[in-house]
C-alpha cells in the first residue's frame, strides 16, 4: 500500500494498462482494507456468538520503538468443530500498565460482542502489571478467571531442562571436605588457584570451592564417579589435610556442661530425642549430636533430663582492631584494641583483658574439679587482690604539677622578708608604716596572731626601747615584686576558697530541697491513695446488692 503512490505505482501505470485504474495507498488503506477486516470481523463475532473464549496479551514494541499490545482470542468453533486464535486488535500505548493493558483487551472483547464475563482464561507473562490487572478485573466483575503465565517460556525452560538431564550422566553426586590437621595450620598461606589447580587433576572432581574464612575446601564428584582417589588426597599445599564425606540430610547440635567422666556409649544410650541421632562424640564438656533432618530438635532428654541444643553456627566475621562487624580489613588510621581500648591490637598478648582472660582459662584447665567459667573468673579475682582492670592504665598525673599557682609563681618562689623589731607589744604583729602612710612590709614571730586593725591616716606610733635607736627618717621604702605577688595570690586563693565553701553550701541546699520535694510527693501520693479508697468505698455501698462495678449500674 506504501508503494502504490511511489515508484512501483509509476511504473506499474506507465507500462500496465490494467494499473491505470489502480487505487492509491490512502484508498486501499481506507476502504478496501477496512472492508476487508470488517467482513473478516462479522465472520468471527458470528462464529463465537454462544462460545467462551480465552485471551493470550503480550505488550512489545514495534519497529519504531513504540509500545504495542497484541490480543489473541482463543475459542473452539461449534460449527466446524475446530479450534481458533485469531487476532483481534493492535493497539499503541504511550506506556504499559495495568490500567492500558485492561483498556486494550476490553476494547478488543468489544468489537467481538463479548465482555469480561465470556473469559475464562488469560495467558500474559510474568510481568507485575500484568498480574495486578488479572486482579482487578477479578475483584470489579467479581468472576474468576485462570491466569496462565509464561506458557512459551515455562515449555522451553523444560524442554532446557529435560535435554541438560539427558546429558548429564546418571548416578549420585558426593561433596568431600578437606580440613586441614592440626590446630596451627590452615589453608592461608596458599592461593585460591594453587588449591584448585591441584584438586581439579584428581579423578572424579567435577568442581572446587575454597572458604578460606571456614578453613575448608570442598570438592564436588562426577555423578556416579568413583571417589576412593578424592578420599586418598592427604596433602594440599605442604599441609596435610584429612578428608571426610558430606552426609546429606543430617544435621548438628551441642549439648554444653556435661559432666566428662560419662562414657560416650552411656551418654548415647540414655539420650532420647524427636529426631534420630545418627553420631555422638564427646569434647571435654561438650557432647556433639549429629541428626538425621535438616534442623536439629530444640531440646533432648539426658539421663530424664531435658538440656537445650545448640545449633552449629559460623563465627561472625569482626574487625579485630576496631570491632566493626562483616569485614576484616580495619580502615582505621591507628589500631584500637575492642577489648581494652588501648592503643594495640585485639590480639596483642600483652593487653590487660588477654592477660586476664588467660588467667581464666589457665584456672579452669588445672582445676581437679569442674570450674565453670564464673567461678574461675571469681578465683582469679581474688588471687589477684583488688582484680585485673578491663581498661588500659591510664598514665599517671606529674608530680611537678601544685594546683592554685601561676606561672610566674612557680619559677621565682617568693623570699621571707626581712623582720624589724618594735618594742610595743601591740603593734608588734602589725606591719609597720611611714611619715606619709606608706605601708611597710614588717616581720612576725607568731603565725596564728590575729588580723591587724585597718591603717588610720595618721602614721601610729612606735615608742622604740632605751638600747634601741630610732627609725631612719628618709625616703618610704618600696614593696618588693614577690611580695606584691604574694598578696596577689593569697587574695585570690582566699577568693577560691570563699567560692568553694560558696558552692559546697548552695550543693547542700539543693540536696535538701530535692528531699523535701520527694517527701512532699510521697505524702501527696499517700493522700491520693487514701482519697480513691474512701471513693471506691462509697460507690460500692450506693451500689445494689449483687451488682457489678463494672456494669450499668455504676
Amino acid at each position: 500500500m506504501h508503494q502504490a503512490d511511489g515508484p512501483l505505482g509509476d511504473f506499474a501505470r506507465k507500462y500496465c494498462k490494467a494499473a491505470k485504474t489502480m487505487p492509491t495507498g490512502k484508498r486501499l488503506r481506507l476502504k478496501y482494507l477496512k472492508e476487508a477486516f470488517d467482513k473478516d470481523m462479522e465472520k468471527i463475532r458470528d462464529d463465537m456468538r454462544d462460545v467462551k473464549v480465552s485471551v493470550i496479551v503480550d505488550e512489545s514494541p514495534d519497529i519504531t520503538g513504540v509500545p504495542t499490545i497484541n490480543t489473541l482470542l482463543c475459542y473452539y468453533s461449534q460449527k466446524n468443530v475446530k479450534k481458533h486464535v485469531v487476532l483481534v486488535d493492535v493497539d499503541r500505548v504511550n506506556a504499559s500498565n495495568s490500567y492500558t493493558v485492561a483498556s486494550a483487551v476490553s476494547k478488543a472483547l468489544q468489537t467481538v460482542g463479548k465482555t469480561w464475563k465470556d473469559v475464562v482464561a488469560v495467558a500474559t507473562d510474568s510481568a507485575e502489571y500484568m498480574r495486578k490487572m488479572i486482579r482487578e478485573i477479578c475483584q470489579a466483575e467479581g468472576i474468576q478467571i485462570l491466569h496462565v503465565k509464561d506458557i512459551a517460556h515455562l515449555i522451553h525452560l523444560d524442554f532446557l531442562k529435560q535435554q541438560e538431564a539427558l546429558r548429564e550422566p546418571q548416578g549420585t553426586t558426593a561433596t568431600i571436605f578437606y580440613h586441614p590437621m592440626g590446630k596451627k595450620n590452615n589453608f592461608l598461606t596458599l592461593t585460591h588457584d594453587a588449591v584448585v589447580a591441584q584438586l581439579s587433576t584428581v579423578p572424579g572432581a567435577k568442581s572446587v570451592r575454597v572458604n578460606f574464612r571456614g578453613n575448608l575446601v570442598a570438592v564436588d564428584s562426577i555423578p556416579g564417579a568413583d571417589i576412593t582417589a578424592l578420599l586418598a588426597v592427604e596433602r594440599i599445599g605442604e599441609g596435610k589435610v584429612r578428608a571426610k564425606t558430606a552426609s546429606k540430610g543430617t544435621s548438628t547440635g551441642f549439648l554444653h556442661r556435661v559432666d566428662p567422666s560419662f562414657d560416650v556409649e552411656d551418654i548415647r544410650n540414655n539420650i532420647e530425642s524427636t529426631k534420630p541421632v545418627l553420631t555422638c562424640t564427646c569434647n571435654d564438656r561438650n557432647v556433639v549430636l549429629q541428626f538425621e533432618g535438616n534442623t536439629p530438635p530444640a531440646e533432648v532428654s539426658l539421663f530424664k533430663q531435658m538440656r537445650s541444643v545448640r545449633h552449629r553456627r559460623r563465627r561472625p566475621l569482626q574487625c579485630l582492631t576496631c570491632g566493626d562487624p562483616d569485614r576484616a580489613e580495619c580502615t582505621e588510621p591507628a589500631p584500637k584494641c575492642i577489648h581494652c581500648g588501648g592503643p594495640h591490637l585485639a590480639k596483642e598478648p600483652h593487653c590487660p583483658r588477654w592477660q586476664h582472660e588467660r588467667r581464666v582459662i589457665e584456672t579452669m584447665a588445672s582445676s581437679n574439679t569442674p570450674l565453670s567459667r564464673r567461678e574461675a573468673m571469681m578465683r582469679v579475682k581474688t588471687n589477684d587482690g583488688n582484680g585485673t582492670s578491663n581498661r588500659a592504665p591510664t598514665r599517671p598525673a606529674s608530680p611537678a604539677v601544685q594546683p592554685g599557682l601561676s606561672y610566674s609563681a612557680v619559677l621565682t618562689p617568693p623570699a621571707a622578708p626581712p623582720p624589724i623589731p618594735c618594742v610595743n607589744d601591740t603593734q608588734k604583729d602589725r606591719p609597720g608604716t611611714s611619715t606619709d602612710g606608706t605601708v611597710q612590709d614588717v616581720g612576725c614571730d607568731e603565725a596564728d596572731s590575729p588580723p591587724p586593725p585597718p591603717l588610720s591616716p595618721s602614721p601610729p606610733s612606735c615608742t622604740p626601747g632605751p638600747n634601741v635607736p630610732p627609725p631612719p627618717q628618709g625616703p618610704p621604702a618600696k614593696i618588693p615584686r614577690q611580695d606584691r605577688v604574694r598578696a596577689q595570690l593569697d587574695g585570690f586563693l582566699g577568693n577560691l576558697k570563699s567560692t568553694e565553701e560558696s558552692r559546697e553550701k548552695w550543693r547542700k541546699e539543693c540536696q535538701s530541697m530535692k528531699e523535701e520535694r520527694l517527701m512532699t510527693e510521697k505524702w501527696q501520693h499517700k493522700e491520693l491513695l487514701s482519697v480513691v479508697r474512701q471513693l471506691t468505698t462509697a460507690v460500692t455501698k450506693l451500689l445494689p446488692q449483687g451488682a457489678n462495678m463494672d456494669g450499668e449500674e455504676l
